[in-house]
């Protein structure tokens, strides 16, 4: 009977837990503003390289936002200067994100 108990005590403890994780997730989705997507353009830009990281918001330590712009990843592991958006005609690392 021992067992049963503890048992039932540790499922209800775990079930308060998710239900304050859920409450804090909804929470945040509710205040949580979404970059905007680009547009995608016909002609080959680095915005729809697979390599391209968006632009996103970053959540600092004190409270604040900071948006961190977009830049290519392929150029940054290689230790590359970034170019603009448009450099995908020139860029040796451009593949086309095509997600369907």
């Amino acid at each position: 009977m021992l067992v049963t108990d503890q048992a039932t005590a540790e499922y209800a403890c775990e079930q308060e837990n998710r239900a304050r994780l859920e409450d804090d997730w909804a929470s945040w989705m509710e205040t949580e503003q979404p970059c905007p997507t680009p547009e995608l353009v016909p002609q080959k830009v680095c915005a729809q390289c697979v390599n391209w990281r968006h632009e996103r918001h970053l959540h600092l330590a004190d409270g604040t936002r900071q948006t961190a712009p977009g830049f290519c990843t392929a150029r940054a592991a290689a230790d590359l200067q970034q170019m603009s958006p448009d450099y995908a005609e020139r860029c040796r690392f451009y593949k086309e994100y095509i997600p369907f």
